[in-house]
């Protein structure tokens, strides 16, 4: 009974602060109302919302919502879909092109990869030397006490340079 009770504890522990409730503060609080602000997701046919509960909450009647790749003023990443396409670039599975060099959809959320464009949206983002995003704010956990499903993401927020 305490073993089972020390993990639940440490769990709920592992959760708090919750990033996406400390980034959607800082958003409300720090980026100027009306700016264009976009979320970066993993895939067109989903988008972000499917899964809206991986990233902080936005007020997009303060702020007026742009797609991603149209490249709004700032950006929001989830480290729930930023580590699996980081990984996917960083592997040998994507040509110069960054198209499938293997038919791997089966590997993605309902069959649905990435686009090549999203693909090369992370690469600019992550990997060269002058990215047209700065990073402005980052938020993570380390309470992570025991393992639990679905820890806190890792939130970004980038400016557009």
């Amino acid at each position: 009974l305490l073993h089972a009770f020390s993990y639940t504890v440490s769990g709920v522990l592992s959760r708090y602060p919750d990033t996406r409730s400390i980034a959607s503060q800082y958003i409300s609080e720090n980026i100027p109302a009306g700016s264009k602000v976009g979320i970066v997701y993993t895939s067109k046919e989903i988008g972000w919302k499917t899964h809206n509960w991986r990233y902080p909450k936005i007020d997009f009647e303060k702020y007026e919502y742009v797609d991603f790749l149209e490249f709004p003023n700032y950006i929001v990443v989830s480290s729930y879909d930023a580590e699996e396409i980081k990984n996917t670039l960083q592997s040998d599975l994507l040509s110069e092109d960054f198209e499938y060099t293997t038919n791997l959809a089966n590997q993605w959320y309902r069959n649905s990869p990435p686009s090549t464009d999203i693909f090369e949206f992370y690469y600019r983002l992550y990997f060269v030397y002058d990215p047209p995003y700065a990073i402005v704010k980052s938020f993570s956990t380390h309470n992570l006490i025991t393992p639990i499903e679905f820890p806190p993401p890792v939130i970004e927020i980038f400016r557009l340079k």
